[in-house]
C-alpha cells in the first residue's frame, strides 16, 4: 500500500514541504515554546496541511527534535569559530565567545533561533533537555573550560574549571534572566540590539581581570607546584547521563 505525501502546495514536492515546515517550526517554537506552539499554527505559516506533519515527522515531537538538529548550524556563526580557534591568543577568543554568546542568549540574530530555544529549554524543559544538553550545551562547555584552563593556568582543579566556566556564562544570562529586574533597578543597563558592545567588553576584561588574579595568587601560594594536565583524568563536564 503506497502512501502519498501531503504536498505544501500543488506540485510541492515531499522534499520542500518539510523543508518549509522545519523552518515554520524553528521560529515557532523559538517565539513560543514547545508548550505553547501549535501544529496548526506551524502548518498555517508552512503553507502545509496538518497530515504534512505526520507524514513527515510522526508528530509535534518529532517536529521539535528535527528542528533541534537542523539548529545545530547556529554554530556556524563566524564568531563562534573565531573563539574556538586554538592558535588565536586566549584573550581574543573570549571575547569572541562572549560576543557570540550575548548574540544568541538575547536573540539578537533572529537567523539563529537557536538561543532561544535554548532560553526558553531552561526555564521550560521538555523531555528534549537531556539530548539538548548532550548534543549543544555539554560541548560548548567542555571547550570553554578548556579555555579558563588556559587562562588560568594547570593548577586548577576539574571542579575549578567547572565554576570559572559557570561564572563567565552566568554573567551573560542575567541579562537575559533577569531583564526584568534590571528595568527597575537602571534600564540604561540592557543591552540593546545595536549596542551591546559596552557589555562584552566589560564581561571580557572583567573575567580576565579575575583570572589573571586568581593565577597569580594561585601561584604565590608556598605550596603550589606546577602540574602538567593529566589527559586521562576527568574532564569538567564530564559526567554524561544517560540519554533514551
Amino acid at each position: 500500500m503506497s502512501v502519498t505525501s501531503p504536498d505544501a502546495t500543488e506540485g510541492a514536492s515531499p522534499t520542500d514541504t518539510r523543508q518549509l515546515l522545519l523552518e515554520a517550526a524553528t521560529f515557532v517554537f523559538a517565539e513560543k515554546g514547545f508548550r505553547e506552539a501549535t501544529i496548526r499554527e506551524i502548518c498555517q505559516r508552512a503553507g502545509a496541511n496538518v497530515a504534512a506533519v505526520n507524514y513527515h515527522f510522526r508528530d509535534k515531537e518529532g517536529l521539535y527534535e528535527a528542528v533541534l538538529t537542523t539548529c545545530r548550524n547556529d554554530h556556524r556563526n563566524p564568531e563562534n569559530h573565531l573563539s574556538m580557534d586554538s592558535t588565536v591568543p586566549p584573550a581574543v577568543r573570549l571575547e569572541a565567545y562572549v560576543r557570540w554568546m550575548f548574540r544568541r542568549v538575547l536573540a539578537l540574530d533572529r537567523e539563529f533561533p537557536l538561543g532561544q530555544i535554548l532560553n526558553r529549554e531552561m526555564i521550560e524543559p521538555t523531555p528534549a533537555l537531556s539530548r539538548i544538553v548532550e548534543v549543544h550545551i555539554r560541548p560548548e562547555a567542555r571547550w570553554l573550560a578548556s579555555l579558563m584552563r588556559d587562562l588560568l593556568g594547570p593548577s586548577f582543579s576539574r571542579e575549578e574549571l567547572s565554576r570559572a566556566t559557570m561564572s563567565v556564562v552566568g554573567q551573560i544570562l542575567f541579562y537575559k534572566h533577569c531583564s526584568s529586574v534590571i528595568h527597575f533597578l537602571d534600564e540604561t543597563l540592557m543591552p540593546r540590539r545595536d549596542d551591546f558592545e559596552a557589555h562584552v567588553r566589560h564581561i571580557t576584561e572583567f573575567t580576565l581581570a579575575a583570572t589573571a588574579g586568581l593565577r597569580a595568587r594561585r601561584e604565590a601560594e608556598s605550596s603550589w607546584t606546577p602540574t602538567a594536565f593529566d589527559s586521562n583524568s576527568p574532564e569538567p563536564f564530564f559526567k554524561s547521563p544517560k540519554v533514551d
